[in-house]
């Protein structure tokens, strides 16, 4: 009998940064965390790289497994074009890829509009309900606010602290799964607003406030690192031949300052916001061959391959092609005299979106 496909479990980190930016910019050590995914079972790559510094545009590359010239055919100034954007993250080429090879597509959603709920999803698991049930179900107390709060920055924060924590539940809730399934959760955290203390605990705008941007921002980190990692082992906690694939990922790192969406910043200043966290587990599939600058839609062009590549029958099945190399591409904001160009290696769409599917509301 062949073997079940494996889960694939895709968490996206938002604003999540890169070693250096911690480093350099915060004065923060990551590399006990980095460390403890290694420890699990985790290919944690040195120099992973966003494909683009915005979370629209990161998502729709990613989640269609191509660049966003090839996937819009725009002028490259208006590729960041919210609805063509949000229609690419609702009619994902890879979750419909995986649709068609016998998957189901569980989409854990966040507040924002483009990964609230997607069209395409099999399940759309969204919070529901006032703070009082949701703290309730989640079994936390529920924090009232201090005299020097502002109260509705306050009521936003505490709603959002709860948002994340039932994110990271309703992930652990499909461990072990019959399945296959897709499960795509967009967890905005450690995005603003900053909400945890270094424990996970309930951390108001003021106090967040006198804690500075870096300070919050790091105990954020802190609290959205210990969460991972219990998940993680939640996750890994089957029978090996279930153990699933897991993609662990932040669509672009820690904004420190570019100015503008064009990048007028300095090239240094880029950098950094372009390092992000990625890393993965690939449960029977070698890990070799992918490089330590590894981007998403590279990253996400092996792994499909190797999955199928993987399963019993797979060389019948529809590959995904990949032709060569476009022409060179100017990057906006860098075409000035002596601005970079950056050459981009497409990845064609495997798949169409798959007939509308049914819509769950969960929690």
């Amino acid at each position: 009998m062949p073997a079940r496909p494996p889960n694939i479990f895709y968490i996206v980190l938002d604003d999540y940064g890169g070693r250096r930016a911690m480093k350099d910019l915060l004065g923060f050590d990551n590399e006990p965390f980095l460390d403890a995914l290694r420890a699990r079972g985790f290919t944690v790559p040195a120099q992973p790289s966003a494909n683009y510094a915005r979370s629209s545009m990161s998502l729709a590359s990613s989640l269609n497994l191509d660049y966003l010239q090839d996937l819009l055919q725009l002028p490259l100034d208006e590729q960041d074009t919210a609805v063509p954007l949000e229609g690419l993250i609702q009619h994902a080429a890879a979750p419909s890829f995986l649709q068609a090879h016998g998957y189901r597509y569980i989409h854990i959603g966040s507040w924002w509009g483009a990964t609230s709920r997607v069209a395409e999803a099999d399940e759309n698991v969204v919070l529901q309900g006032t703070v009082q049930e949701v703290a309730a179900r989640l079994r936390v107390a529920l924090p009232e606010p201090g005299p020097d709060e502002p109260i509705g920055k306050y009521l936003w924060d505490r709603r959002e602290w709860l948002r994340i924590q039932f994110q990271f539940e309703q992930v652990a809730k499909r461990a072990g799964d019959g399945g296959p399934d897709f499960v795509f959760a967009h967890i905005l955290s450690p995005h603003l607003p900053s909400v945890f203390d270094p424990e996970g605990n309930f951390r108001g705008p003021a106090e967040a406030t006198k804690r500075g941007p870096a300070g919050a921002y790091t105990d954020d980190l802190q609290a959205v690192n210990a969460k991972t990692l219990a998940l993680i082992d939640t996750l890994q906690a089957v029978p090996s031949s279930r153990r699933p694939v897991i993609i662990l990922q932040s669509d672009e790192g820690y904004n420190v300052g570019t100015r503008d969406a064009h990048g007028d910043s300095p090239d240094a200043v880029l950098e950094q916001h372009f390092g992000i966290l990625e890393a993965y587990d690939l449960p029977g599939l070698a890990s070799t061959g992918v490089y330590p600058t590894f981007t998403p839609v590279n990253l996400f062009r092996v792994l499909f391959r190797r999955l199928l590549r993987s399963r019993p029958g797979a060389a019948a099945r529809p590959e995904l092609r990949v032709p060569g190399l476009p022409a060179p591409v100017r990057v906006p904001g860098r075409d000035r005299p002596g601005g970079r160009v950056a050459v981009a290696e497409a990845v064609r769409r495997g798949a169409g979106a798959a007939p509308g599917r049914r819509q769950n509301r969960l929690g």
